[in-house]
């Protein structure tokens, strides 16, 4: 999923995209590059949440990418959290032009981490049960993250009482719930069914069902 707005164009974008002059639309292009979150043929899904600034090292022996090119390498190149969790840290992450970022990461043998950089180090947290999320703040700047988001205690408490065993109607139901005035977009990546099921602009009685082919994990 991207947001193209951080490309140049308004929501009121036609739908009508032939009709439009190439030179209007030539920024879309780029638009593969700037995933806000995602999927791969291999079951690893990766977002991220804007957090509060963590001071990112920069090692000036590695190479600089964006913190949304970053997403778009792991997507490409990883097909499992240990690989994706190498590529991250393979980088410096230039959080210049939006706000900082920290990266959840998931593949179909269901392992996730949370992945954020605080006070100049990177912190890394593996799921410790068969579910993990997380909302718009470092884990690593707090005791424990409950009481810290609402967003956050209300998953907690659903993912508890479930396990983490949702179907995807209710983790919709779930997006739904913890959705804000601001929410572009909910998406649930289903890794066993292999579907996408997305709704835009919190219209939740018009949602998208997209197949997923996937590799064997």
């Amino acid at each position: 999923m991207v947001d193209i707005a951080y490309l140049g164009f308004s929501g009121d974008l036609s739908l009508n995209l032939i009709e439009k002059p190439f030179d209007e639309l030539r920024d879309l292009l780029s638009a593969p590059y700037f995933p806000f979150d995602g999927v791969n043929e291999a079951g690893l899904a990766i977002g991220m949440a804007a957090v509060s600034p963590g001071d990112v090292p920069l090692d000036p022996e590695l190479d600089t990418l964006g913190s949304l090119e970053i997403i778009r390498v792991v997507l490409d190149h990883a097909a499992n959290v240990e690989e994706g969790l190498e590529i991250i840290q393979r980088y410096n992450i230039d959080f210049q032009g939006g706000p900082p970022i920290h990266y959840l990461i998931a593949d179909a043998l269901g392992n996730s981490v949370l992945f954020e950089y605080y006070q100049g180090e990177k912190y890394i947290y593996r799921n410790q049960t068969p579910w993990q999320h997380a909302t718009n703040f470092l884990n690593a700047s707090v005791k424990t993250p409950s009481g810290q988001c609402w967003r956050y205690d209300v998953m907690s408490e659903r993912l508890q009482a479930s396990q983490g065993r949702m179907s995807p109607e209710t983790a919709m139901n779930l997006l739904k719930d913890v959705s804000q005035n601001n929410t572009q977009w909910s998406v649930v990546y289903d890794l066993s069914r292999h579907e996408i099921r997305v709704v835009m602009g919190k219209r939740y009685s018009n949602e998208y069902v997209l197949p997923l082919e996937l590799k064997n994990p």
